[in-house]
């Protein structure tokens, strides 16, 4: 049987655990939490790094790329400037004398707010402090 070593995922603990333990749960020895007992940390084998050799360009044996088109900027013809017509205010009717001016509406008067319900009493007892000697009234 064989070990392998891990990391608690809270505290960052280094833990020794057997190769049956992987894939469980266990209680971290250092914060007490439960924590997965697995095999893929910082700590697992891993090939050593190798060096591989830089790729050298290849022959650029592919066609050109075609021809961008060239696209000349096209505005609609000027037109001549017009201003615009200034508006005017409709024109106001004037009143006689002796007319009377229109009536206004006005908007409905409220209904009268419903009473409130009258009060009921509840009876509870009263309670008091007691008197400095301990006795009550």
């Amino acid at each position: 049987m064989g070990t392998f070593k891990f990391r608690c995922v809270f505290c960052r603990q280094k833990i020794e655990a057997e190769d049956e333990w992987d894939g469980m749960f266990a209680e971290c020895p250092g914060c007490g939490r439960r924590i997965e007992v697995r095999r893929d940390d910082e700590f697992a084998l891993k090939p050593p790094h190798t060096r591989l050799a830089p790729i050298p360009p290849a022959a650029d044996l592919s066609p050109p790329p075609p021809p961008r088109p060239t696209f000349q900027k096209q505005f609609p013809p000027k037109m001549p400037h017009t201003p615009l017509p200034k508006p005017q205010a409709p024109p106001v009717e004037k009143m006689a004398v002796d007319e009377e001016p229109p009536a206004k509406m006005e908007p409905p008067a409220p209904e009268a707010p419903k009473p409130f319900p009258k009060p009921f009493a509840i009876n509870l007892p009263k309670w008091e402090l007691p008197k400095k000697d301990g006795a009550k009234k």
